[in-house]
């Protein structure tokens, strides 16, 4: 068993139809702007964070 980043998981889990939501402010991360996940998540310390599946 391999071992992946936190943001690893999320990018999986965001193809496999889920997207989080940043409880501070309400930023969602999903298939649009997956690719500036890096950039949404650059803060200090853990972020609290709500997942969700998406409704197709």
């Amino acid at each position: 068993m391999s071992i992946i980043s936190p943001i690893e998981f999320m990018k999986f889990c965001i193809n496999q139809g889920f997207e989080f939501v940043l409880v501070e402010d309400n930023t969602v991360i999903n298939k649009d702007n997956v690719d500036k996940i890096d950039s949404i998540l650059d803060k200090e310390g853990l972020i609290p964070l709500d997942m969700r599946k998406t409704t197709k």
